[in-house]
């Protein structure tokens, strides 16, 4: 579904013209000739400016913290270091003043009190580095860094040249620090944008980006590039799917038709293929099959009668398997709650590679008052399987007590 915005022709620096104006590229090289293979384009180091709310909708004096280099075009803010303080992650465009250099990600770890420490410079992996997604895309609770990025070509950044656009994992550490970035093809031309989410239902993050056009260069139509995540930080090669106009510039990701799906919700700069017109927003629906099947859960137990009538307590063995066909099982999440008339307790199963799992656990054997008919326990069994679908299966096991019935 494609929706028009007005958007005017913005006036460009070099190009040509088309319908009276001329188009607007990134960058260009320093000969001013569009193509010129010059591309020593100096910039004046940046900063990210930082204005405190006052709490009544109006803001203080902006504070600025240097980016650590040039091209400022993005900012994110989250606790990379779990210290429960707010941190920075910019990106810069241009390394050390020079887009012939990789562009660069500026981390700035923050104080508490609204200020910010000098920032730590990380290699995007890419050149014209444009923009930055955080997010955990591992499953270890640590903040990651997808940062969109382009090669270096001879236009030093004309939109839509030669080489498709890429994405940069940065994994966290926790500790505010990254391991160095995995490149991954954005499965189009000029990557601008990305978004995390898990699109497919399998419980894993998948990755999303804008590209301005199509992988072959041009400007129609623009390209969306989803990259299908393991679960494990790493990322299956882009899908591409047309954004539905052109110099797509921005994602944004959400349930908009109430399925319960996420959905896929593009800016594109023009809506038709032409230098000139109007802008569009194209919403692309979700039609994967999620997995909505909870795991299948069997349990059997089995209480050491003889003992129990001797001892405190009762060994239980209670084993099965837990299997999910759709998704697989998420075996973190596999737990089992013992409760009898008395109490709880919940620890946590090991699950074995089909599924399978067994364990042994010491069930009280005494009475209370007049009950003579045995202690009765009732084990309950969870999990969920990647999807977030649960499943559970409840065993009861009757201990004889400790001392006559």
């Amino acid at each position: 579904m494609i929706y028009q915005s007005s958007w005017p022709c913005i006036p460009g620096f070099v190009g040509g013209s088309d319908c009276g104006c001329k188009w607007r590229w990134q960058a260009r090289p320093i000969s001013g000739e569009r193509g010129g293979k010059d591309c020593e384009r100096k910039l004046s180091v940046l900063t990210v400016g930082v204005l405190l709310g006052k709490g009544d909708g109006t803001f203080q004096t902006a504070i600025a913290y240097v980016s650590g280099g040039s091209s400022v075009s993005s900012v994110a803010v989250a606790d990379v270091n779990g210290d429960g303080i707010p941190d920075v992650a910019v990106v810069n465009g241009c390394g050390g003043g020079n887009c012939a250099n990789e562009g660069t990600i500026g981390i700035l770890l923050g104080n508490g009190d609204g200020t910010f420490q000098a920032p730590v410079i990380y290699s995007s992996g890419g050149y014209r580095t444009v923009s930055l997604a955080v997010a955990d895309v591992n499953g270890d609770s640590k903040p990651d860094l997808v940062v969109v990025a382009n090669p270096l070509v001879a236009n030093c950044g004309g939109s839509c040249g030669p080489g498709n656009g890429v994405l940069d994992v940065l994994l966290g550490n926790g500790d505010g620090t990254f391991k160095p970035a995995v490149t991954y093809d954005s499965g189009g031309n000029d990557a601008v944008s990305a978004a995390v989410a898990d699109v497919n239902g399998d419980g894993k993050p998948d990755l999303v980006v804008a590209n301005a056009c199509f992988a072959s260069g041009g400007i129609c139509p623009g390209q969306l590039g989803v990259l299908l995540g393991n679960g494990d930080g790493t990322f299956q090669a882009a899908m591409a799917f047309a954004s539905g106009g052109a110099f797509s510039s921005s994602i944004a990701i959400a349930d908009v038709n109430g399925d319960g799906r996420p959905d896929l919700l593009v800016a594109n700069q023009l809506s038709a293929c032409s230098y000139c017109g109007t802008g569009s927003v194209s919403v692309l629906l979700n039609n994967t099959p999620f997995d909505t099947t909870p795991p299948v859960i069997t349990p059997l137990c089995h209480a050491d009668k003889t003992l129990a009538t001797e001892r405190p307590t009762c060994a239980v063995t209670l084993s099965g398997t837990i299997t999910d066909t759709g998704s697989g099982v998420n075996a973190s999440t596999a737990e089992f709650a013992v409760q009898d008339e008395y109490g709880e307790v919940q620890p946590l199963i090991a699950l074995g590679p089909a599924g399978n799992y067994s364990f042994t656990i010491l069930l009280r054997a005494g009475r209370r008052g007049n009950d003579l008919d045995g202690r009765h326990h009732t084990i309950t069994v969870v999990a969920n399987d990647n999807a977030g679908n649960s499943g559970s299966q409840t065993s009861v096991v009757t201990v004889p007590h400790d001392r006559g019935n």
